[in-house]
C-alpha cells in the first residue's frame, strides 16, 4: 500500500507485524510497569505510611515500658532496702548494743561467782558459797536463752529473706540488662524516627535523608516509566490505526513513514524501560539493605518490650505482693520478745535495757557486799556489841552499885535514928529488903559476852578475824 502523503510503499503483513510486535511490547511494558508500580508503591507507602505508623507504636510502647520499669525498679529498692535495712539493723544492734551489754552482765556474774562467802555470814551456815549463788541465776539464765533464741530466730530469717534477696538482685540485673538492650535498640531507631515522623510525608521528598533521596529517585523513575508507557500506548493505537488503513482504508492521519521510524526505535524505547525497572529494583534492593535491619531493630524491640511488660506485670501483681508480705512477716518476727516490750524501744534494746539494770544491780549488789555490808555486819556484831556492854558494865558496877550504897546508909541511919518507934507490925523494908539486881538477860552479845581482858583491849580472832580480812580486802 501506498501512502499518499509520503508515497512510501507498505505492505500489509508488514503493518500486521507492526502491530502484533507492538502489542506484545505494550503488554511486557505494562508488566513491568505494573512490578515497578508495585515496587514505587511499597517503598513510598512504608515510607509515608507504615513505617511511621510502627515507629510511633514502638515509641508507645517503650514510653510505657518505660514508667512501667522505673515503678519496678522503685518497688525493688524499696523491697531490698527494707529487707536489707531491719536485718542490718538487727545484726548492727546485736553487735553495739546487745552483745556489749550481756558482756558486761557475763563480767559482773563472773566476779560475783569469785566472790566467796564465809559460812560464818550465811544464816544457815551453808558452806562453799559465793556471792553468785545469792542472785537470780535460774531467771538470768532463762533470760539469757531467750536472747539465743531470738538470735536463732533472726538467723533463719536472715537466711531466709538473704534467698529472697538474691532472686529479686537476679532479676533486677536481668531487668537492667534487658533495659539496656532495650534502649540501645530503640535509639538506633532515632534517626530514621527524624527523617519519618518529625516531617510531613509531603515534604519527606524535599529531605536530603537517605528516605528523601529515594522517594526523589523512584519519582523521577516513575515519570519515566509513564512516559514510557505512554509512548508505547500511543505507538500501539497508531500500529492499529495503521491496520485499519492498509485493510479498509481508514486511518489516513496515520503516517506510515513515521511509524516505521517508531517502530525501529521501539527495541530502544523498551531497554531504556529495562533500565529504569532495573533502577527502580535497585533502588528497592538499596532500600531494602537500608531499611530491613531498622525493620529488624523494630520487629525486636517491639517484641521484647512486651515480653518484658509482661515479666514487669508479673511482678507486680505475684512477686511484689509477696515480698511486702515477707517484710510484714520479718518485722513480726524481728518484734517478738519473751519479756514485756518497754514502749517505744525494740526488743534487742528491751533485752539490753534488762541486762544493764541486771548488771546495774548485781555491780551495786557486789560495791555494797565489799564496801557496805561486811562493815555493818562487823559493827553490828562487834563494835556496837562491845559498846553497849561497856556501859551496860559502866551502869552495873558504877551507877547502880553507888545508889545501892547510899540507900543502905540512909536507911541504916535512919533506923538507928527512928527504928525503935516504929511496929514490927509497919512495913518497913529497912536496910536488909534494898532492891538489887539478880539477873540480866540480854540478847546479840553473844560474839563478845565470853571475852575477857579490857574492853579497850579485846582479842580479836577467830570470825571477827576473818571478817575483817574481808573488809581489809585480804580475801577480795
Amino acid at each position: 500500500m501506498t501512502n499518499d502523503r509520503n508515497s512510501i510503499t507498505i505492505t500489509k503483513d508488514e503493518v500486521m507485524r507492526w502491530s502484533s510486535d507492538a502489542q506484545a511490547t505494550l503488554e511486557k511494558t505494562q508488566e513491568i510497569c505494573s512490578n515497578a508500580q508495585s515496587s514505587l508503591q511499597l517503598i513510598s507507602q512504608e515510607i509515608t505510611i507504615r513505617l511511621p505508623e510502627k515507629l510511633e507504636a514502638t515509641e508507645f510502647l517503650y514510653n510505657s515500658y518505660i514508667k512501667q520499669y522505673a515503678t519496678v525498679s522503685k518497688q525493688i529498692d524499696m523491697i531490698n532496702r527494707n529487707l536489707q535495712k531491719k536485718l542490718t539493723d538487727v545484726y548492727f544492734d546485736f553487735d553495739s548494743v546487745l552483745n556489749p551489754s550481756l558482756n558486761q552482765l557475763n563480767r559482773i556474774m563472773k566476779e560475783l561467782e569469785k566472790t566467796k562467802v564465809p559460812s560464818f555470814i550465811v544464816t544457815d551456815g551453808s558452806t562453799n558459797k559465793s556471792l553468785l549463788d545469792f542472785t537470780s541465776i535460774d531467771s538470768i539464765n532463762l533470760l539469757k536463752e531467750n536472747i539465743e533464741i531470738y538470735k536463732s530466730n533472726c538467723t533463719k530469717a536472715k537466711i531466709s529473706v538473704d534467698s529472697e534477696i538474691i532472686k529479686i538482685n537476679e532479676l533486677s540485673k536481668s531487668l537492667v540488662t534487658k533495659k539496656t538492650s532495650i534502649t540501645k535498640t530503640f535509639d538506633s531507631l532515632t534517626q530514621l524516627k527524624i527523617d519519618l515522623c518529625s516531617t510531613p510525608p509531603e515534604k519527606l521528598v524535599e529531605s536530603n535523608s537517605f528516605v528523601g533521596t529515594i522517594l526523589r529517585e523512584n519519582e523521577t523513575l516513575e515519570s519515566e516509566l509513564v512516559s514510557i508507557l505512554q509512548m508505547q500506548t500511543n505507538h500501539f493505537d497508531q500500529c492499529m490505526k495503521a491496520v485499519e488503513l492498509v485493510s479498509f482504508g481508514n486511518g489516513n492521519d496515520v503516517n506510515l513513514e513515521v511509524l516505521r521510524n517508531d517502530v525501529q526505535e521501539l527495541p530502544e524505547v523498551f531497554k531504556e524501560l529495562t533500565t529504569v525497572y532495573d533502577i527502580i529494583l535497585q533502588n528497592e534492593e538499596r532500600y531494602q539493605k537500608f531499611i530491613g535491619p531498622k525493620k529488624s531493630n523494630i520487629e525486636s524491640v517491639t517484641t521484647t518490650i512486651k515480653k518484658e511488660l509482661d515479666l514487669l506485670r508479673d511482678f507486680k501483681t505475684e512477686m511484689y505482693p509477696k515480698m511486702v508480705i515477707l517484710i510484714d512477716e520479718l518485722a513480726k518476727k524481728l518484734n517478738v520478745c519473751s519479756i514485756p516490750i518497754i514502749p517505744g524501744k525494740s526488743p534487742i534494746e528491751t533485752y539490753s535495757e534488762t541486762l544493764q539494770e541486771l548488771t546495774s544491780h548485781y555491780v551495786q549488789f557486789l560495791n555494797v557486799y565489799k564496801t557496805k555490808y561486811l562493815s555493818e555486819l562487823h559493827h553490828e556484831q562487834y563494835t556496837y556489841p562491845r559498846k553497849f556492854l561497856g556501859k551496860l558494865t559502866e551502869f552495873l558496877y558504877e551507877d547502880i552499885y553507888g545508889i545501892q550504897f547510899e540507900e543502905s546508909e540512909r536507911r541504916r541511919k535512919w533506923m538507928s535514928r527512928y527504928g525503935k518507934f516504929i511496929p514490927a507490925e509497919f512495913k518497913l523494908p529497912g536496910e536488909n529488903e534494898l532492891p538489887v539486881v539478880v539477873q540480866i538477860i540480854t540478847e546479840g552479845l553473844e560474839n563478845v559476852q565470853n571475852e575477857e581482858g579490857q574492853k579497850d583491849e579485846v582479842a580479836v580472832k577467830g570470825e571477827e578475824r576473818e571478817l575483817i580480812d574481808l573488809i581489809k580486802g585480804v580475801h577480795i
